[in-house]
């Protein structure tokens, strides 16, 4: 090896040292939170002597760091009990996603090429500005007047999306009004997308907002592409969409069924939701199957290898609708708690040796 390899290889080790030093304290430090709002409220979910044995084990043992221990008993509280097989969040940002997501993975960010890059017409587009000039879906230029009369032909407001966008940021909603007013230019390369309607379910749960069904899906070598991890993100009273600030998460199961609780940001947990008083246990999503075979087809048909998630939203009869898709960062901390392991087999566990 040359000194200028060698040079090349030290810098890059030492900057990968100083991230995971950086990732574990930011994390660990939310997991330390999260593990005392819970007994805070519910002191029965303190973890036992035995527990922390079976944590501490498996951290070091198995995942090769006690920088995990902090996951591994917030979720071990959370589900009142250790089980193998879980991902902590600060090992699946440092070691999995390095590992395992493909040079390509940033190009979900582009909101005004998802379309044509997934080649779906279950995407709610309606039209795009590139570099400052409007197209619509087919790449017919159009100016701002005929803009607002194709997109609002059909539509009371629509959404308008910026590249990057994500958990609610860089959305705006706009009806005629709006629009007129608004100086489309200030907001860079945008899409917008239709309104959409949502099964009757989910406006039970709580109107206003379209509650988002996050679908994980892992594309492994020698595997078929599979949903791993299932949750559902739902708003609150005011809120035009759904929220990071705001919203409320629930685990899904593999057929489908919510979690008994909802999870506020701090991991408050909420049997019903606070609004409406929907009561979350047993409660069978509508279309589930429909939804995961469709993720699972779309990251076939994308052809990376890795890791996706997939928000979208079930109509009332039943199709799909692609919100966003994730193949940079799909979180996992929530539903990993709730329902994980959702990994096993796929020898993640190994990925640090």
């Amino acid at each position: 090896m040359s000194l200028k390899q060698l040079f090349k290889n030290t810098v890059k080790a030492y900057r990968r040292k100083r991230w995971n030093k950086y990732l574990d304290s930011e994390i660990n430090e939310k997991e330390k939170r999260l593990y005392h709002s819970l007994i805070s409220q519910d002191k029965s979910r303190i973890t036992s002597a035995n527990q922390e044995k079976l944590i501490k084990q498996y951290s070091m043992d198995v995942l090769g760091s006690a920088d995990f221990i902090p996951g591994l008993r917030s979720y071990t509280s959370y589900s009142r009990e250790f089980k193998e097989g879980w991902i902590p969040n600060n090992y699946y940002g440092r070691v999995v996603l390095p590992s395992i997501k493909g040079e390509f993975c940033f190009i979900d960010k582009l909101k005004t090429h998802s379309k044509r890059l997934l080649q779906t017409d279950l995407i709610p587009d309606l039209a795009y500005c590139l570099a400052g000039e409007f197209r619509l879906t087919d790449g017919a230029s159009v100016d701002k007047k005929e803009l607002e009369r194709i997109i609002f032909e059909a539509n009371e407001f629509v959404y308008l999306k910026k590249n990057n966008s994500m958990r609610g940021y860089g959305v705006s909603k706009l009806d005629r009004e709006k629009f007129q007013k608004c100086d489309l230019t200030l907001f860079g390369d945008f899409v917008i997308q239709s309104a959409l309607t949502q099964h009757t379910f989910f406006e039970d749960i709580i109107p206003g907002s379209i509650a988002t069904l996050r679908v994980t899906t892992v594309r492994a070598t020698g595997l078929l592409t599979k949903n791993r991890l299932s949750s559902l993100r739902v708003g609150r009273v005011g809120d035009e969409f759904v929220r990071d600030t705001t919203t409320l998460v629930l685990g899904v199961s593999h057929s489908g069924i919510l979690s008994e609780n909802a999870l506020g940001d701090n991991w408050e947990m909420y049997p019903a939701h606070p609004d409406t008083g929907f009561i979350f246990k047993n409660q069978k999503i509508p279309f589930f199957e429909i939804a995961e075979k469709v993720c699972e087809d779309l990251h076939d048909k994308l052809g990376l290898m890795g890791i996706i998630g997939w928000d979208i939203c079930i109509t009332p009869n039943g199709s799909v609708q692609i919100m966003e898709w994730n193949a940079q960062y799909p979180g996992i901390n929530y539903t990993e708690a709730m329902t994980g392991p959702n990994f096993k087999g796929l020898q993640w566990e190994n990925l640090w040796k």
